[in-house]
């Protein structure tokens, strides 16, 4: 007895297309079928699961029929399709699309017709891929969120123009972050006590999960356009809607999250020494520790290959000459940059105002692209002006904790370049 198998495909599990394939399905069921084989993925991809079944299933001359609802349910790609309706002719099974009647590339007329039917479905891939992308383009035109799903905590708004804070979420999503704060940042810790306080169910539910959550700038009222590695974008455009977290904060988790890597298991409860992790080796480049055993503190580089190796420097030497650059730093940018814009930002600012009192037209593109490396360099936060004040101030090292001076130095300093026992270079996070 003759196999009849049904073939149906859409390209995403979303509710209009997962609609469409309940229609397929029920129009392919109707023609009296022994099996219906599915695929929820694009069809210009010919590594679909379901897909490669059903060739298997020619290949092997177990089935006689293919029922489809249309051409293009096979695949969108002209080339692979062509090259299934050939392998099902090859193997004397017959394609028969309930949109198109039968199939088949073995006749010159079959073949011609074949061949229109794959390329018009092609072509239609091609045009609603171009239509999407006018229309992301035109979103990102207006600052309006690309796709329709907002992270934890927000919606997007009937009309799709922007984010608005979810009633219901808001508050829980506030309760989390109060409870990150309080557990310096710790993703893991945070979500075992929300557990543990029966707060209910999150969308987060993995460190990396909290990371990329915390990471998104939509969170400090933001919207990221054209997603690059490591949380970065492409464009960012800045106050489009209410903010969970500010600058400063997701700044800060940022510097946190490398020393938080640092403290587990029994070091769980540990306190960062006052340059722990930021010191560099000058000659090998590796990040230098705290000597043992001593009454002076004291960083060394234990690399075997390092000529320094062993070769310790005292902390107060690296605390003086990081104290010196931070005051330094920022004594520079309180007196010449009123704005607190980077030097970059201002000079960049004074270029735009120039050229657009030339009132040229054929500098409009000059002065956009200007316009967007503005916009990029502003996305990243400034230190506030009173900060800079007390930062450019020396009494605030001499007068400062040992704690209070261990996270002033964790929050503004990247990293410091110790060679030869003497502090080299110092480089700062602003």
């Amino acid at each position: 007895m003759p196999r009849r198998v049904g073939y149906i495909r859409v390209s995403t599990a979303t509710g209009e297309q997962l609609a469409a394939l309940a229609n397929q399905r029920s129009r392919v069921e109707s023609t009296g079928v022994d099996r219906i084989i599915q695929d929820i993925q694009s069809g210009r991809e010919s590594d679909r699961d379901g897909y490669q079944e059903l060739l298997e299933l020619i290949a092997t001359k177990a089935i006689d029929e293919v029922v489809i609802s249309r051409v293009d349910r096979l695949g969108r790609d002209a080339a692979d399709a062509d090259a299934a309706i050939a392998f099902a002719a090859k193997n004397n099974v017959t394609i028969t699309a309930l949109d198109g009647g039968t199939i088949e590339s073995a006749t010159p007329a079959g073949f011609v017709m074949s061949r229109i039917m794959t390329t018009m479905a092609e072509m239609e891939s091609r045009m609603l891929s171009n239509r999407i992308r006018a229309g992301l383009n035109e979103r990102r035109r207006k600052r309006m969120p690309i796709r329709g799903r907002a992270p934890w905590g927000y919606r997007v708004t009937d009309d799709k123009s922007h984010f608005e804070p979810d009633p219901i979420e808001w508050p829980r999503v506030q309760a989390f972050l109060q409870l990150m704060r309080d557990n310096n940042w710790r993703m893991s810790t945070a979500l075992n006590l929300w557990a543990q306080q029966g707060l209910g169910p999150i969308p987060i539910n993995s460190c990396r999960s909290i990371r990329g959550w915390l990471l998104n700038p939509i969170l400090r009222g933001g919207i990221g356009y054209k997603q690059l590695p490591n949380s970065l974008f492409e464009e960012l455009v800045w106050d489009t809607h209410e903010p969970l977290l500010s600058h400063e904060e997701v700044e800060r988790f940022s510097q946190i999250l490398e020393s938080n890597r640092r403290m587990w298991g029994s070091n769980n409860h540990r306190i960062p020494r006052l340059v722990t992790s930021l010191c560099k080796c000058g000659h090998c480049g590796k990040t230098m520790s705290y000597a043992g055993g001593r009454k002076t503190p004291a960083l060394l580089c234990k690399s075997r290959e390092c000529p320094q190796r062993y070769k310790s420097t005292r902390e107060s030497v690296i605390a003086v000459a990081v104290a010196q650059a931070l005051a330094a730093k920022a004594e520079a940018l309180v007196l010449s940059i009123p704005r607190n814009e980077t030097p970059e930002q201002a000079n960049l600012r004074a270029t735009i105002a120039s050229l657009e009192a030339l009132n040229d037209p054929d500098l409009a593109d000059a002065i956009a692209a200007k316009r967007h490396r503005l916009s990029q360099l502003q996305s990243s936060p400034v230190v506030p002006p009173e900060v800079l004040a007390a930062l450019s101030d020396p009494r605030l090292y001499e007068q400062a904790t040992y704690e209070e001076l261990t996270d002033l130095f964790h929050q503004f300093v990247l990293q410091v370049v110790v060679t030869t026992q003497a502090v080299e270079r110092v480089d700062l996070r602003f």
